[in-house]
């Protein structure tokens, strides 16, 4: 390798935590080796960007700043080739195989761990395929085939998606239903709760969550609406629960630490657990939710496996979902369905050859009933999950669909003038509104952004949206807190009942300053500002902060900053997070750049279930 250690630790690229957790690692291993503590540093550098491990195969003899945000350095740090990397782990006394206690795990396929979420991948990945095992055709109840049918009528024309997806969780304790916005999961898991309270009889506990707090808040929202049209008898719809928890609270959270009250050798009581939103839930959290369920419980998860994955390390929904592939069913699971789903799903369901112990438990549903199909938003969708940046960029520029639209640049002044024609709309220039006003706009249209800083950035945004509305009588920021200021919670705060992602608003409640924030039910609670948790200003946020909402109108804001991190997956969570009206704010290359860019996040995960690489 062409540096030395210390080179390393004052090149300006890696943290104090990477610094320090390669030099105490090094420090007990059998020769202080530069390319050891260079991977160390690597390691936990990605681990902190979402990889869990290091590929051999992909950093082998690759620059350094193709991993990393590199400094100003003298020369490019080149990482050494394949056999020189085997070679040194092999020799370093803190690295082994699989079946060896040591730091660093190397496993069978060259990909470099640390011990821990090693474990955690390799236990989640066990987990998971055993759950996903076909249940006895005698398990699934001959008495709910009226149900099932009531719920999901035959169409001689189409499958029904939604069908298919419950005949997978009456089938299985564990199944997934991916989709994107508005194509039913949570109406559809509704009815699958309504059959497996028939199935299971009095007394079954379930349980509905998501990862975070505003998530959560959203599936009570869908779940209360799906109930109140559901065909069945009280008896059943009061077996399915209107509370809804985050993930962490399910478990729950030990203050100051990682582990949970519940785990193993204290395990959930549910029956059943439905988790939403699970693009969001990083590994760690989702092997703690894995062992955390009693024997025998059934799990089926919620989300849609081409947006963004969680913000901390790993890709686990995308993973489990295959992200890319469309998998069959066993030709046995098609025949004993057909009877229920009807003949078009032998017709259209595709045989599973290879063995893929998920393919039984999986359904993608790929009918949007929130977009026509003559919707901008979802024609773009479409095109950039399916990696078409041809037709993305002749969409947005010439389609002639009214509810997208590209500027040609990130100009300042562009982003400045689309925001300011969206308040002009939206408040009256007459007197200046109250907060509630303000309120309304900011769940009615949001700024999404590709980073925190920068022109570009989310608190620049901020600033210039506060500007903006200050010039037009709207708001006078004097103060850190003012009326109308919106505030989103960065930290849970389960004294208050706030969580990551709730927003609120700053009002004035008997002649003094409060936040605002109004809950699922319409409750209303206001917040003292100097008892709230950890937050920032609204009107702009990171497209990762705006997943699990929904807005009727968002600008996109697609600065020019590093390649790596403007991917597909950005792009398309940020356009589904528009109802009615997408405005992108970037030039034509950087989101063909964008569509066609897929993340790739080093995992084995989808290797341990697949038995698939990449």
């Amino acid at each position: 390798m062409n540096c030395a250690i210390d080179e390393l630790k004052n090149s300006g690229i890696f943290n104090d935590i990477d610094v320090h957790l390669a030099d105490f690692l090094t420090a007990k291993a059998d020769k202080n080796d530069p390319v050891l503590y260079l991977l160390i540093l690597l390691l936990s550098n990605r681990l902190a960007q979402g990889d869990v491990c290091l590929d051999i195969s992909q950093i082998a003899g690759r620059p350094i700043s193709d991993f990393t945000e590199a400094a100003d350095l003298l020369h490019e740090i080149i990482i050494p080739d394949r056999k020189k990397i085997l070679s040194v782990l092999k020799n370093s006394g803190i690295a082994g195989m699989e079946s060896e206690l040591l730091p660093v795990i190397l496993d069978e396929h060259e990909r470099v761990y640390f011990q821990k979420y090693h474990f955690f991948e390799k236990q989640l990945a066990d987990s998971v395929k055993s759950m996903a095992q076909p249940l006895p055709p005698e398990a699934v109840t001959p008495g709910i085939t009226e149900m099932f049918v009531k719920l999901f009528p035959h169409n001689a024309d189409e499958t029904d998606w939604q069908g298919v997806a419950a005949w997978c969780a009456i089938n299985s304790c564990f199944s997934v239903i991916s989709g994107g916005p508005g194509t039913g999961k949570t109406s559809t898991v509704i009815k699958i709760l309504a059959l497996l309270a028939e199935m299971m009889g009095a007394g079954l506990s379930i349980a509905l969550a998501a990862p975070t707090g505003k998530a959560a808040a959203r599936l009570r929202e869908s779940v209360t609406v799906s109930l109140e049209s559901l065909p069945v008898s009280e008896e059943i719809k009061t077996a399915i629960p209107r509370e809804t928890h985050t993930i962490h609270r399910l478990l729950g959270s030990v203050s100051g630490s990682p582990e949970f009250r519940h785990n193993r050798e204290n395990p959930l009581r549910y029956d059943v657990i439905v988790v939403d939103e699970c693009s969001m839930a990083d590994l760690a959290l989702m092997y703690r939710f894995f062992e955390a369920l009693k024997p025998g419980s059934r799990v089926i998860l919620l989300g849609d496996r081409d947006q963004l994955s969680s913000v901390e390390g790993g890709a686990v929904f995308g993973d489990i979902c295959d992200r890319g592939q469309l998998h069959g069913y066993t030709s046995e699971f098609i025949s004993r369905g057909s009877g229920l789903l009807g003949e078009a799903f032998s017709r259209d369901a595709k045989v599973e050859t290879a063995a893929a112990p998920l393919s039984g438990a999986m359904t993608i549903l790929r009918k949007s009933y929130r977009f026509s199909g003559e919707s901008g938003i979802g024609i773009l969708a479409d095109m950039i999950r399916s990696g078409h940046s041809e037709g993305a960029v002749k969409l947005l520029t010439h389609g002639g669909k009214s509810d997208i639209s590209l500027t040609g640049d990130c100009s300042v002044l562009s982003i400045e003038d689309t925001f300011r024609k969206a308040a002009s709309g939206a408040f009256s220039r007459k007197e200046r509104p109250g907060h509630e006003s303000v309120y309304e706009f900011i769940k009615g249209f949001a700024i999404l952004t590709a980073t925190r800083r920068g022109p570009a950035g989310a608190a620049a945004l901020n600033l210039m949206a506060e500007r903006v509305l200050e010039e037009s009588g709207i708001i006078t920021p004097e103060d850190e807190f003012y009326e109308g200021r919106p505030v989103m919670v960065t930290r849970n705060d389960y004294t208050l009942s706030l969580f990551n992602g709730d927003i609120g608003v700053t009002c004035f409640k008997d002649g003094e300053l409060r936040v605002m924030f109004e809950k699922p039910d319409g409750e209303k609670v206001y917040i003292h500002p100097s008892r709230m948790p950890e937050h920032e200003t609204a009107f702009a946020m990171t497209i990762h902060k705006s997943q699990g909402s929904e807005f009727s109108e968002v600008l996109v804001v697609l600065p020019p900053v590093e390649k790596r991190l403007m991917t597909r997956e950005l792009l398309y969570t940020a356009v589904t997070r528009g109802k009615k009206k997408v405005v992108i704010a970037s030039d034509e290359g950087t989101v063909a750049a964008m569509v066609e860019n897929s993340m790739k996040r080093m995992t084995g995960l989808r290797e341990r279930l697949w038995g698939v690489t990449g």
